[in-house]
């Protein structure tokens, strides 16, 4: 990039030098004036952002310089213009710089409209790129939603069956062990059937059932459901605490010997936005790794809301909270 701001550079002061040389050819010098113009505005703007930033963000002595620079190369391009101005009065009449300033305004006018339409053209397809792009995302979430969906997957199952085995095994009554399989046919049932969005209240009934499961399977924890009425009719991204449960209990509960707690809470946070609450007082970490569960569930609601994002803070000892902000 610097080599062709540097070939620019010399192509826009050899053509600026030789208008003062160049015999009054009207129209030759118009359109040298108009590439002038052109490749000017062009270099001074990318030359001059970049300098602005570096002054923004360098070190102090890099600002001074970018400074210094920054003005010398506005003053050297006032004097050239106000001297080339000035040649142009002591050298042509006024006829010939009106013909001059005339076909300078036809040749912009020419430029301008097909910078113009081309401008358009390029807009409409980049529109429609981003348009395509956004629907493969689209394709792609929902693909990943399905994944997700399955994340009640075979190893789950397995695992429930295997609880229920060993419920008849220790001989447990059949209401709890009926009610135990009530739960995971249920859970399995709304979480293949589960649209693209539904409500909180649908939500924290899945999540509730999904945590009567796991009850079973780790026994070390209890769980606590907070919910306003004014959120319970909001829609939110089906499946979108799983993960995030999953995670407490496999990472959070199910590494410490006491007995753990998930709280599950929801709020409004204004007039349209609610903030969802999952905390658990397990191992915690020093830093959160995201992985594919996490990484969908930040996907899917910047896909729901551009306003719509995800917070972590966990420490060692002492739990980890994660928070969803919806609007």
């Amino acid at each position: 990039m610097r080599v062709i701001l540097f070939l620019q550079l010399i192509v826009l002061t050899t053509l600026t030098y030789s208008m003062y040389l160049l015999p009054s050819n009207v129209y030759l010098i118009s359109v040298l004036s108009i590439f002038v113009i052109f490749n000017t505005v062009g270099l001074f703007y990318y030359v001059f952002r970049m300098w602005f930033s570096n002054i923004k963000n360098g070190k102090n002595s890099a600002k001074i310089l970018y400074t210094i620079a920054l003005v010398f190369s506005a003053l050297s391009v006032a004097y050239l213009l106000i001297n080339l101005f000035k040649f142009w009065i002591e050298r042509y009449s006024q006829d010939v710089l009106t013909l001059f300033l005339n076909t300078v305004l036809i040749i912009l006018s020419f430029l301008v409209v097909s910078f113009g339409i081309a401008y358009l053209t390029l807009k409409r397809e980049l529109e429609n790129q981003l348009f395509e792009n956004e629907k493969l995302r689209e394709k792609q979430l929902i693909f990943k939603l399905e994944s997700l969906k399955s994340k009640l997957n075979p190893h789950f199952l397995f695992n429930s069956i295997a609880i229920a085995i060993s419920m008849i095994d220790l001989d447990e009554s059949k209401d709890k062990l009926k009610n135990y399989l009530l739960n995971i046919t249920e859970l399995l049932r709304m979480s293949i059937d589960a649209p693209e969005v539904w409500s909180v209240k649908e939500e924290f009934e899945l999540a509730s059932k999904y945590l009567n499961i796991q009850k079973e399977r780790f026994n070390n924890f209890d769980f606590k459901i907070i919910v306003s009425e004014a959120c319970l009719s909001k829609q939110i991204p089906s499946l979108i605490l799983q993960p995030i449960i999953e995670n407490s209990i496999l990472h959070g509960i199910s590494k410490i010997k006491e007995d753990g707690l998930i709280t599950i809470s929801c709020e409004t946070l204004n007039d349209q936005g609610i903030v969802i609450e999952v905390k658990d007082n397990g191992k915690g970490a020093e830093r959160i790794s995201k992985g594919t569960g996490l990484t969908i569930v930040e996907e899917r609601l910047n896909l729901f809301s551009k306003k719509s994002k995800l917070e972590y803070l966990s420490k060692i000892n002492e739990g980890t909270c994660v928070k969803l902000y919806l609007e």
